[in-house]
């Protein structure tokens, strides 16, 4: 979980200001205890201070949901619709997945991925592979703007500096 979450947290575009890294969240449906002496049905770990528990940042987000502790979901857990979620993942066939998706766009998007990601395991890389692409077609898009108003900005210099050399009689 840890390495995904890490991947995703590298959000920038090179050359991008540190300041501009996105929240990440990581997500993990567990179905084991992931500490045998704290269960807990849905945790949320982040990074902080050893010493005194200060939070370093709230951008880098590891959330577990443990499958088998349902009966220690919070009133907050229902109320987001956690419980919903854990009866998504603890289906056992492709019509419990459907059922229990209908009427949430986003529980029927999800196992429509998890349905394809399961048919072809070439879909999943050939998406990372898209994803990188697009993300270093977007800086490279960034990039040439920036460059094609510093060359239009130079330009018009240019045509400044000539005219104020033609108006005081000197051939450039």
């Amino acid at each position: 979980m840890l390495a995904y979450l890490c991947r995703e947290f590298d959000n920038l575009d090179h050359g991008d200001d540190y300041d501009n890294v996105q929240p990440t969240y990581q997500v993990g449906f567990l179905g084991f205890s992931l500490f045998e002496d704290h269960p807990e049905f849905c945790a949320r770990y982040q990074m902080r201070n050893e010493k005194d528990g200060y939070l370093y940042t709230d951008r880098f987000n590891l959330i577990v949901i443990e499958l088998m502790h349902e009966g220690l979901a919070t009133k907050e857990d229902i109320a987001c619709g956690i419980d919903k979620w854990v009866r998504l993942f603890k289906a056992k066939t492709w019509e419990d997945l459907k059922m229990v998706a209908q009427d949430n766009p986003y529980m029927t998007s999800t196992v429509e991925s998890m349905y394809l990601s399961n048919t072809d395991r070439n879909i999943l890389k050939v998406a990372r592979e898209r994803e990188d692409f697009l993300r270093s077609q977007a800086y490279k898009d960034k990039k040439l703007k920036t460059q094609e108003a510093e060359i239009k900005s130079l330009t018009s210099e240019v045509d400044r500096l000539r005219k104020l050399l033609e108006d005081n009689g000197i051939t450039p």
